[in-house]
């Protein structure tokens, strides 16, 4: 049955056919990576959008992938060579999509539609590009073609190794993209940087809302504040060594992001409030907002989350192990200096520092 079938595909024009299927599965590909860069998909697609091939969105490199194949694919009727370039495409990108495709079943749990089916148009031009190897090696056999029976040969060693690759490359360029406390803020146009965003200078302040030091330190900082915010990036950073400090740190956040303008006159209340109750209510806060002519707008979960790691993260980075820390850094120079304790932080002049950073 399988003879007779190649032998009677010898006869008809094959070829046209499959030229025909692949420029089809071409188009609806095209298709279907509009579709997901629209995002219409179900809630299965989500998990997908967070990854990246090399940095980029999958839907543009497949709606570049497939325009790029299906221009060649159209061009070589006029251009046979170009037909062994579109194959290669294919196979290239057949063995990134079994990467993905094993992405989607081991680390995301879930089947996004749109990539299955993307991965299936991929799939199905490789079954016809194979059927069409098979078909014409087996009239090369045949006919005892032996140049023949040696292009099919190097043609097969070449598609397979264009599949390898594009497996390789799928593995080292497909990664997912873990949001920042900075990639959160920056969705709602908020910014936890207080100053000259342009400086080449930062300045961090690290402090416990119940550490008695940086109670002591604070007024000499406040004071500063204008001058340091007139020549400098200013970053507010919460490092909770006591453990009651995290019942302040959702609100800090909140004022930090959405009360920017007032933020130094709430951060203020805030401590004074620390000294009476260590664990706040949101009608506490709500209450303290509205005290100062505001309000206060509770944030996401993930966005305290991703707050709180990117404090973590800060301290780390400038090795601050106690409160208050003050860390005047310029980040491009590679250069940064520590004033550790309220002493040293109110005998400072943290202005004429800033002007050495910048040098």
């Amino acid at each position: 049955m399988a003879i007779e079938l190649t032998e009677n595909l010898g006869r008809v024009p094959w070829r046209r056919w499959s030229r025909a299927l692949i420029g089809t599965l071409l188009l609806v590909g095209i298709v279907l990576s509009i579709l997901s860069w629209w995002r219409v998909c179900s809630a299965a697609c989500e998990a997908g959008h967070k990854y990246r091939i090399f940095g980029l969105h999958f839907e543009a490199v497949g709606l570049a992938f497939f325009c790029a194949a299906g221009i060649a694919h159209l061009c070589a009727k006029h251009w046979p060579q170009l037909s062994s370039l579109v194959k290669l495409m294919i196979f290239s990108s057949a063995g990134a999509e079994i990467k993905f495709m094993l992405v989607q079943k081991n680390e995301i749990g879930s089947w996004c539609p749109i990539c299955v089916s993307i991965a299936a148009c991929i799939a199905l031009m490789v079954l016809i590009i194979t059927f069409e190897y098979l078909v014409r090696l087996r009239q090369h056999l045949k006919q005892e073609n032996r140049s023949g029976i040696m292009r099919s040969f190097w043609s097969g060693i070449t598609s397979v190794t264009a599949l390898m690759v594009g497996f390789t490359v799928g593995a080292i360029g497909i990664g997912k993209v873990e949001t920042t406390f900075a990639s959160i803020s920056a969705e709602k146009g908020e910014s936890h940087i207080f100053g000259n965003t342009q400086s080449p200078v930062t300045v961090f302040v690290f402090s416990d809302w119940f550490c008695p030091a940086c109670r002591k330190s604070e007024p000499a900082l406040e004071k500063a504040y204008p001058e340091i915010m007139k020549n400098a990036r200013l970053i507010f950073v919460d490092v909770p060594i006591h453990e009651d400090s995290l019942n302040f740190l959702p609100y800090n956040l909140s004022f930090m992001l959405k009360n920017k303008g007032q933020y130094v006159e709430l951060r203020h209340a805030l401590a004074d409030l620390a000294e009476d109750n260590a664990s706040p209510s949101d009608e506490d806060i709500e209450q303290l907002a509205h005290s100062h002519g505001t309000t206060y707008q509770q944030l996401e979960y993930r966005h305290i989350n991703k707050g709180l790691k990117y404090f973590k993260k800060k301290a780390k980075k400038y090795k601050v192990d106690s409160t208050p820390t003050v860390v005047i850094a310029n980040v491009d120079k590679k250069k940064a200096r520590k004033l550790s304790g309220y002493k040293q932080i109110s005998e400072a002049n943290i202005p004429h520092i800033i002007d050495t950073m910048r040098k």
